[in-house]
């Protein structure tokens, strides 16, 4: 009887922030969400795998080390070709499967920034003004014939949630991943149209080599018959 009484000497709003705190401890007690843990993927017995010290033995192979991610930068600068410079140039700004890629990037960034703001608190705002204007004619209150009125309202509103089972954190992670794959994929469709314009520069060049080298065999033998027939014409005139 007397804790009950002393409890209920307590105002509602100190018992609210004990029961508030009593289930946040049970709630923390919790386990989060799981982390993922990548599984180990058996090699079969048949598969052989290059070992370090049997490295010499390979020619000098290297291990590959894959960096999607990595720009690459003006490597076609490399040709000194400077209407080829023009060309690449170009190619990431009107080309557009580089341009959908490098929108799916923007997305994906925009998506992780929207994920990290649910960690902070979010405030909202309605203003309002409102003006009355009193009638011109006199009346029997003391507010003056045609007085204006304005009324000014500017209320705010905070909310915010505690992460408690990592929602929040595990979004984020999932965005952040999705953020960095969309990176990868650009800058490898990025590469794959590069290469692509360059070879067929490149292609192209040399089939207008090989047209004008057959112009110019043309051009030959049309002299080499132009002097046959005139020498032929010189023996039967005499």
């Amino acid at each position: 009887m007397l804790r009950r009484r002393g409890w209920d000497k307590v105002t509602p709003h100190l018992q609210i922030l004990a029961v508030s705190l009593v289930g946040l401890i049970l709630f923390k007690s919790c386990d989060k969400a799981p982390k993922y843990k990548t599984s180990p993927a058996p090699t079969p017995p048949s598969y052989k795998e290059i070992t370090p010290e049997s490295f010499k033995e390979t020619d000098n192979w290297k291990f590959a080390q894959p960096k999607d991610d990595t720009i690459r930068g003006k490597w076609w600068e490399m040709f000194n070709d400077p209407q080829l410079n023009a060309l690449e140039e170009q190619v990431n700004i009107s080309n557009q499967t580089i341009v959908l890629a490098d929108a799916n990037f923007r997305a994906a960034r925009a998506v992780v920034r929207e994920a990290r703001s649910e960690k902070f608190p979010t405030v909202t705002t309605n203003p309002s003004i409102t003006v009355l204007r009193g009638s011109a004619k006199p009346s029997q209150t003391n507010t003056s014939a045609g007085r204006v009125i304005a009324d000014y309202s500017l209320p705010f509103d905070a909310s915010w949630e505690l992460d408690l089972w990592g929602r929040i954190k595990n979004t984020v992670s999932a965005s952040a991943s999705e953020a960095q794959a969309t990176a990868a994929d650009l800058e490898n469709v990025r590469l794959s149209v590069e290469a692509e314009l360059a070879f067929d520069y490149y292609q192209l060049r040399s089939v207008d080599a090989q047209r004008e080298l057959l112009e110019s065999t043309v051009a030959s033998y049309q002299q080499a018959l132009e002097l046959d027939t005139g020498a032929f014409s010189d023996r039967h005139r005499f």
